[in-house]
């Protein structure tokens, strides 16, 4: 659990634009990378939580612009919607291949080049086509879409609904003795 909320904590930082909590998140994280043997994060994510706390020491200006929140991409104004750099570009992409202009393009040097100088103009006319044949800016609505009345009332209530039923199945792991029967594995 603690590394589920460690990654939580991870995503937190970047959807809030939160420069600190996003260094305290790395510290949280670093420890399971080991542990997971994933080899280039524990080779280079020390590294990087490094770089980042010599930031406001080594360079001042990059730093302040980290604390303004420049170290993500914010595609709308909405609140909690920052996301990461490679998440934005990989989304960039994403909008390319769906046109169909890049299957088997890594195949191809020269289709490549062209695919990576013209991408993000691309991307950016897609994006802009689509604001002008929208009837209202979805980039410019400050709320999430699942904070509607609605949305959150239907949430509570399967809250409660699993609230209910977990307080229905009691203590599905005490023992036997303590008096309750409880829930016995299959043989």
């Amino acid at each position: 659990m603690t590394i589920e909320l460690a990654i939580l904590v991870f995503i937190r930082s970047l959807r809030e634009s939160n420069s600190s909590l996003y260094r305290q998140a790395l510290c949280q994280l670093i420890p399971y990378m080991y542990a997971n043997n994933n080899v280039n994060y524990t080779r280079w994510l020390p590294i990087h939580l490094i770089d980042m706390m010599t930031l406001e020491e080594r360079h001042p200006k990059i730093a302040e612009a980290f604390h303004a929140g420049k170290f993500v991409v914010h595609k709308s104004d909405r609140d909690l919607s920052a996301m990461a750099i490679d998440q934005a570009h990989e989304q960039e992409n994403a909008v390319i291949k769906d046109d169909g202009g890049a299957v088997g393009i890594t195949e191809d040097p020269s289709a490549l080049r062209r695919w990576m100088v013209a991408g993000p103009v691309v991307s950016q006319l897609v994006a802009q086509y689509e604001e002008a044949s929208e009837s209202r800016d979805v980039s410019k609505q400050t709320k999430h879409h699942e904070q509607t009345p609605t949305t959150q009332r239907s949430f509570m209530e399967k809250v409660q609904r699993l609230t209910n039923t977990l307080e229905e199945m009691g203590k599905p792991f005490q023992e036997a003795e303590s008096g309750h029967q409880g829930y016995s594995l299959p043989k």
